[in-house]
């Protein structure tokens, strides 16, 4: 049987909108039986040590990744970039380390998609939702430019590292975006 298990969660290193101490976050996952857990906080690894720890200490598989601001052609979105190996681990601390002295502004880590695409071996990326190049995209109704950047991180990140991350809030507005995204998305596959 397959178990559920959360790929974008924040906590308190978060510093906008983090709502879980790590500790915390690492039981209720344990209380609820699932095997591993992402910890991906806004453009820092700040909480990994203290995430691992925790892990390791309720039989958790620890999976790490960041929620990263990208410029792109067609503007900026969030993506959520995680690491499968090693390889992965150093490129990620490689661009929020750029994101961080090159890319500032104001409170965010801009990374440059250039940047993305020479560091983006041995990372997964999941495409950030309404609040991604592509959401944004199909929200404003520019559908051929939405699939232009999808097939772009198509190209990057291929068929077993790149996934669409979709978000229900029961909003109507955004439901209506989730399908036409989803729509986009199996367009592709």
């Amino acid at each position: 049987m397959t178990q559920f298990v959360h790929l974008r969660t924040h906590s308190e290193y978060s510093m906008v909108d983090g709502l879980f101490r790590v500790k915390e976050l690492v039981s209720r996952v344990a209380e609820f039986g699932m095997p591993a857990v992402a910890l991906t906080d806004e453009s820092n690894l700040f909480a990994l040590v203290k995430f691992y720890r925790a892990c390791v200490a309720q039989g958790i598989q620890p999976i790490i990744g960041a929620d990263c601001w990208v410029q792109g052609d067609e503007g900026f979105g969030r993506l959520t970039l995680i690491a499968m190996n090693q390889t992965g681990y150093h490129n990620l601390l490689e661009l929020l380390s750029l994101g961080w002295l090159k890319g500032q502004d104001g409170d965010y880590a801009l990374l440059d998609w250039t940047w993305v695409t020479e560091h983006a071996s041995g990372l997964i990326c999941l495409t950030g939702a309404t609040e991604g190049e592509i959401g944004r995209l199909v929200a404003a109704g520019q559908t051929d430019k939405a699939d232009a950047v999808l097939d772009k991180y198509h190209h990057l990140f291929g068929d077993r590292n790149l996934f669409t991350l979709f978000i229900n809030n029961c909003c109507a507005i955004k439901i209506r975006l989730f399908w036409q995204c989803f729509l986009l998305f199996i367009s592709h596959y």
